[in-house]
């Protein structure tokens, strides 16, 4: 499975039987997955199978939308009601107030659409059974359009991802170079010192070969290396589709920003020091990517 990033944009329409449904939806990161769409209040009903639907397609991330129903004009007609005894009424105290005033000319047919209560629209009844068909096909769409958009930004994250990796990769290439030569320039360091303060020391000494050994142990980091490019390996394989997701590739970076920490504090050197600052940059970076991938 490709990488998929929690951004993304989906819209789609589908009409039957004068039932339209406009679906619009988007998402954002999230660690995990939370859904705000709003379906309509006389299709609240509709709500959990709409909830299902998202689930069944997105893992992670915040998912916003708009659900929107509407009826063709033949659906509409059969809902407006007049109130004839009430426009009755109106008609006659507007009659009896004109004569009364000494006003001339009729009532307007259209004023009596402006009088309140005359004219009222009453709303479709909402049948879920037969608005879900609908919008159902019309929220299929939307999320495939969605889930298009997170894999084509998931796809551009990779190589940013993948350059970070490298960066790390050559950094422990040059760690692996420096350590075994640590010893040795510990022991050249060592036997300096002690010439300066005007010790004679045989480079066969024991004292001092017992020195450097107990030195060399403690600055070992062959185990921290192994376990670092094992980690490399791991997370360019999750990046490949085996088992990738951010939360399993952002704890993997993790693992390895303290690996790299033990290694700077167990080498004692200051060139790998350095290195293992510009290896927690990029994990850093990596990280920050990492962020936005479901």
């Amino acid at each position: 499975m490709p990488l998929l990033s929690m951004t993304g944009y989906g819209r789609a329409t589908a009409l039957n039987r004068g039932i339209r449904v406009d679906v619009e939806l988007s998402s954002i990161n999230r660690r995990q997955l939370d859904i705000h769409v709003n379906v309509p209040r006389a299709l609240s009903g509709l709500e959990i199978p709409v909830h299902k639907e998202i689930q069944r397609v997105i893992g992670r991330g915040r998912v916003s939308g708009t659900i929107t129903v509407r009826y063709t004009k033949l659906d509409r007609s059969n809902t407006i009601r007049v109130n004839r005894e009430l426009a009755s009424a109106y008609i006659h105290e507007l009659r009896e107030t004109a004569r009364s005033l000494e006003l001339d000319g009729e009532i307007p047919t259209a004023a009596l659409l402006d009088l309140p209560g005359v004219v009222a629209y009453e709303g479709v009844p909402e049948d879920t059974q037969q608005v879900w068909p609908v919008l159902s096909k019309a929220l299929r769409k939307a999320l495939r359009e969605l889930v298009a958009m997170r894999k084509a930004e998931g796809e551009a994250l990779a190589p940013v991802l993948v350059e970070q990796l490298d960066v790390i990769e050559k950094l422990v290439g040059r760690f692996l170079r420096r350590a075994p030569k640590v010893s040795t320039m510990y022991r050249k360091l060592l036997a300096e010192r002690l010439e300066r303060l005007g010790v004679t020391s045989d480079p066969d000494d024991d004292r001092l070969l017992r020195e450097v050994a107990i030195f060399a142990d403690k600055a070992d980091i062959t185990e921290e290396l192994s376990r670092l490019e094992s980690h490399l390996e791991q997370t360019r394989d999750m990046m490949k589709g085996k088992g990738g997701t951010g939360k399993s590739l952002d704890f993997i970076a993790q693992e390895i920003s303290r690996e790299l920490n033990t290694v700077g504090s167990k080498a004692n050197d200051a060139q790998i020091a350095q290195w293992v600052v510009q290896g927690k940059t990029a994990v850093d970076r990596f990280r920050e990517q990492v962020q936005n991938i479901e």
